[in-house]
């Protein structure tokens, strides 16, 4: 029997060397038992990550789709199950002596589906005649194609560029499985040079434009923080932690420690604008379908001393992420419930706070205890001398 794998995922992961590696490994294994195995990528969402998902697909010898948030998935699952019943042509290769045959990249020539086509860039070596001989097979029998050859006028620069970005692909898929370190080196290496030498972005080289053409100011750099349209259904909140949680499509959270309201992360692009102040400091990703959001709302507080509610409402919104972990490690997350409670918050002259949960529960005790301690930090913000009664709605819908 075949085995065919379906991977579905909104791709905000980081980890996608380790996802490629264990595709291909997959593949290799059931061939040397004689088998197939494929690999189909199915991107999910108004902004799936793209090299993850054509990355599975060309590792696992599959082919690559996306479903929208705007279409219904049927469309999807049609067009994978035609991928899956109609490979064309299996098993390509140039036939000997073809002056393509040596660098040609992707080295391993994928699988051809019907409507997915198969792009390979070559340096060619010697003579190139009318036409180019692969060799393949069409169920099981082996089948000779000689593919015509049609030259493009003033393209060869464009072409080199080409050849050279998909020769960088080639060599960074060796890197997947954790090479001796020496060959490692070898390959940056080699890699390095082909971004220099083509004038490349890479994952060791960099493009840096600088405008000497004129001066704006004093020269001193000024800080400008430029929106830029983020993804449909991606939410952006600031954090209590000075940085701001991305949640996506299917739940997934990333947290940053950022400056700016968005994120730029380099494993799937650029989620709205921002300037990373130490790249990324933290990052902490949950990846699950279908799990419960939390809402942490206040209702109208008693209040007694300098306290005003907007001072407050302020300093709860500023707690409002701490107390949303509290409810996703309660009972009440699990049950999708919600639960109103009453606290009481007594500040005293040197500033200490006193949380007292007076009606209410998550639960457990550990949860409640949580609450307690995340308004316990309202100590720096609240004034001197002043008493809250606070009633908290936390609801898991």
């Amino acid at each position: 029997f075949n085995r065919y794998v379906l991977f579905l995922t909104d791709g905000w992961v980081g980890n996608e060397t380790e996802i490629f590696a264990g595709a291909q490994a997959l593949v290799r294994r059931l061939s040397e038992r004689g088998g197939v195995a494929r690999v189909f990528g199915i991107g999910i969402g108004a902004a799936p990550n793209r090299y993850l998902i054509a990355g599975i697909a060309a590792a696992g010898n599959g082919a690559a789709r996306e479903v929208s948030t705007r279409e219904h998935p049927s469309r999807v699952v049609d067009a994978v199950m035609h991928d899956i019943d109609r490979p064309a042509l299996t098993g390509l290769a140039f036939a000997n002596g073809s002056p393509l045959r040596a660098e040609s990249f992707p080295a391993e020539l994928p699988d051809l589906f019907v409507s997915q086509p198969v792009v390979v860039l070559g340096r060619y070596h010697g003579k190139v005649g009318a036409t180019v001989a692969l060799h393949g097979r069409r169920g099981g029998e082996a089948v000779r194609i000689d593919a015509a050859v049609h030259r493009i006028e003033g393209a060869d620069a464009l072409l080199r560029t080409l050849w050279a970005r998909a020769k960088v692909e080639d060599l960074d898929t060796s890197l997947w499985h954790a090479p001796d370190p020496e060959v490692a080196a070898a390959t940056i290496e080699a890699i390095t040079v082909l971004g220099l030498e083509h004038r490349l972005v890479t994952p060791y080289t960099a493009l840096i434009a600088v405008d000497t053409s004129r001066t704006i100011g004093d020269g001193d750099p000024k800080r400008i923080f430029q929106p830029v349209a983020q993804p449909e259904d991606t939410i952006v909140y600031p954090s209590d932690s000075a940085g701001i949680t991305l949640a996506g499509t299917t739940g997934a959270e990333s947290n940053y420690t950022v400056e700016g309201a968005s994120v730029t992360n380099p494993s799937f692009g650029t989620v709205g604008a921002s300037i990373v102040r130490e790249h990324i400091v933290k990052t902490s990703l949950a990846v699950t379908q279908g799990m419960p959001q939390v809402f942490v709302t206040s209702g109208r507080a008693q209040l007694e001393g300098n306290l005003d509610r907007r001072t407050l409402k302020v300093a709860l919104r500023g707690h409002r992420e701490h107390l949303r972990r509290c409810v996703e490690a309660s009972p009440l997350y699990s049950n999708e419930g919600s639960r109103t409670l009453e606290l009481e918050l007594v500040v005293d002259d040197d500033g200490r706070v006193t949380v007292t949960l007076r009606e209410g529960s998550l639960g457990s005790q550990s949860a409640d205890d949580c609450v307690v301690r995340a308004l316990e930090g309202l100590a720096k913000t609240l004034p001197r001398g002043s008493t809250a009664t606070v009633p908290l709605h936390l609801r898991a819908l």
